[in-house]
């Protein structure tokens, strides 16, 4: 029984030591880029004109049609820069 607590006793100590030492190394690391590379890439070959469907509307639907989805997600792009620009001050995420 005494064994087994100092072996748990053991494992977490060891836990707290590594969880320490990522929280250092992560406050240690050059805040990323704000858009990664792989992203720049993928912009140049994905036209988001081309992934837009588009289906008929039943007169009941018919109030749905003035969405403009690219209106939207362009709210979407607005919060997204206020998330990078807040992480880029080295606030924590979660």
């Amino acid at each position: 029984m005494q064994n087994t607590m100092v072996r748990t006793t053991a494992a977490l100590g060891l836990v707290a030591v590594a969880g320490f030492a990522w929280r250092m190394q992560a406050q240690n690391r050059a805040p990323e880029s704000p858009i990664p590379t792989f992203q720049v890439a993928a912009e140049k070959l994905y036209n988001l004109e081309d992934g837009l469907l588009q289906w008929p509307l039943s007169a009941a639907d018919m109030a749905y049609a003035a969405i403009d989805g690219k209106h939207l997600h362009q709210y979407v792009a607005d919060m997204t820069a206020i998330s990078r620009r807040y992480r880029d001050q080295g606030h924590p995420q979660f």
